[in-house]
């Protein structure tokens, strides 16, 4: 995957305050404020601009959950959540196989319903299916 489509991944979690970090920061930063400084307006996008000395500069990977985690309880906004339940709660029950499917490996997001993908994103489960070496999985994220 390019650093353009990258790029129109990670701003689709914008509104939801994901948050990035640089694979040789231990420290978490906000999405938004790290994406807005790669984009100027009415300019074409400048990847290196974030840190315009050194050539890894796009080197910052979004922190997700693993769609196997659909099922299980997280941390989402200071509260435990399981978001299928969540998600189920909102009258949604039609789409419970489904989920669970997605949870399981054996079902793909583009196929949920158009609130459910932006409940997902929302959650910031990897509803784009980045591959592992492209985001950090927020289940083993340790801040040491």
């Amino acid at each position: 995957m390019n650093k353009d489509e990258l790029l129109k991944i990670y701003s689709a979690y914008m509104p939801y305050s994901l948050e990035l970090q640089h694979k040789y920061q231990k420290a978490k930063h906000n999405g938004e404020t790290v994406l807005r400084s790669w984009v100027k307006p009415l300019e074409p996008l400048d990847l290196g601009c974030l840190l315009p000395h050194r050539n890894d500069s796009f080197d910052w990977k979004p922190i997700l959950w693993d769609l196997s985690y659909l099922t299980k309880e997280i941390e989402h906004e200071g509260k435990m959540i399981t978001p299928i339940v969540e998600i189920m709660n909102g009258g949604d029950d039609i789409f419970e196989d489904m989920l669970i499917r997605l949870a399981a490996g054996l079902s793909n997001p583009d196929r949920l319903p158009y609130r459910i993908f932006i409940k997902l994103l929302s959650y910031h489960f990897n509803v784009f299916q980045l591959s592992e070496d492209q985001f950090i999985n927020k289940a083993t994220l340790t801040n040491k």
